[in-house]
């Protein structure tokens, strides 16, 4: 009978009897974007369904007309549990393998750095709940609504910023350390090619889509042309697939694929 792995999809961490604390980063990161697919597909389940309230917008408080402010914070608050489980797991890592000789000083600090970076937008993406670009009368014009919705779309740009940080470092660990050619030869070969694309990919769609975005905000309440619009969607789509559905694919191959050859990260309690 095969031996079940200490921790896998269903178990990120475990206990052992000796007080040993055992966990891996690639749960905590498969769990922290299936969450953030659940956040995203609920908040445009409630967008659709709470249109219908939009003929009684005098009958309701003002707080109950945007529901999903209600209830995206609560789902994201959960999520935010996973990612900090991840990043912590990850400088465990990245120091107990720059103990072992693994890694070296400035892949360590390049690392550490992104880690940190990428947590802060992270963390920072809560924010977009916290600020609505509405007025009373949805003036367009208004000073007000200009502030409101650039407060409301910087966490998102940062975010992006974050993702595609997180992104090359994480591609750039896989690629120094053998990540991949460890588990499968062939697979090695092939992430040779796919990691470097995947990054220069994800680094361009942020940048467009920091461009553009940064554009239209400039210049609210300016409305682009079609044609611009048409250049915009695929690349605002796009972050969602390269920030989302890939790492997913990523970690589902490692956890699924190779569940006992994971990075393991142990940690002992002492009382």
């Amino acid at each position: 009978m095969e031996a079940q792995p200490v921790v896998s999809w269903r178990r990120p961490c475990h206990l052992r009897k000796d007080g040993v604390f055992v966990t891996a980063a690639e749960p905590w990161r498969w769990w922290a974007n299936v969450s953030w697919l659940v956040l995203f597909a609920t908040g445009a389940i409630v967008t659709e369904v709470s249109g219908g309230l939009d003929g009684f917008p005098n009958k309701l408080p003002q707080s109950f007309q945007a529901p999903v402010n209600m209830i995206l914070p609560l789902i994201y608050a959960i999520t935010l549990v996973f990612w900090i489980a991840y990043f912590l797991v990850l400088y465990m890592r990245v120091g107990a393998e720059h103990k072992d000789g693994l890694l070296s000083n400035s892949l360590k600090t390049f690392l550490s750095c992104s880690y940190k970076f990428a947590s802060f937008s992270i963390v920072c993406f809560s924010l977009i709940w916290v600020v609505s670009p509405e007025t009373d009368r949805m003036d367009l014009t208004s000073p007000f609504f200009k502030t409101s919705l650039v407060l409301h779309r910087l966490p998102y740009l940062l975010l992006q910023i974050g993702l595609t940080t997180l992104a090359v470092s994480h591609s750039v660990y896989q690629l120094k350390t053998g990540y991949w050619r460890a588990r499968s030869e062939r697979i090695g070969r092939v992430a040779k090619y796919i990691l470097p694309t995947y990054c220069v990919a994800m680094a361009l769609n942020a940048c467009i889509n920091v461009a553009l975005y940064s554009i239209c905000l400039y210049n609210r309440p300016w409305s682009p042309p079609s044609w611009l619009v048409s250049i915009f969607q695929p690349f605002s789509l796009g972050i969602f697939f390269l920030g989302l559905f890939a790492p997913i694919i990523k970690e589902s191959i490692a956890l699924f694929c190779f569940p006992g050859q994971l990075n393991l990260v142990t940690v002992r309690f002492r009382i």
